[in-house]
């Protein structure tokens, strides 16, 4: 060796990305996604649709209540804390994983089908 070092050049690295066509593509303008009122509706309907699930197990508790007698108010909102806290569970992991292995529309379509 000579004593002068010689550093490597450094290397990049080529990415590819798959580009939709352009037929397919829809132009996103100014004004915003031509789409955004439908996406917007879908997405309020499924946000009810989850608070709906809530207020029809508290509208249960009642009846639940009368079905253990000698619960009080206090044991029987347990009920409520353990659906929420199943649903959060089942929701979070789930979509977490397939959300990018199956992509995101097929993923919501199918959380939102098992509703």
């Amino acid at each position: 060796m000579d004593g002068t070092s010689t550093q490597a050049a450094p290397q990049t690295v080529a990415t590819t990305r798959r580009l939709a066509p352009a037929s397919a593509a829809l132009a996103v303008t100014e004004a915003g996604h031509p789409r955004r009122w439908g996406i917007m509706a879908v997405l309020g309907a499924v946000a009810f649709m989850a608070q709906l699930d809530f207020f029809v197990v508290n509208v249960a508790l009642d009846g639940i209540g009368r079905s253990f007698p000698g619960t009080g108010v206090a044991s029987v909102s347990w009920v409520l804390s353990a659906y929420a806290i199943a649903f959060a569970a089942a929701l979070v992991p789930t979509g977490s994983r397939t959300g990018p292995a199956a992509g995101r529309q097929p993923s919501y379509a199918g959380a939102v089908g098992c509703r």
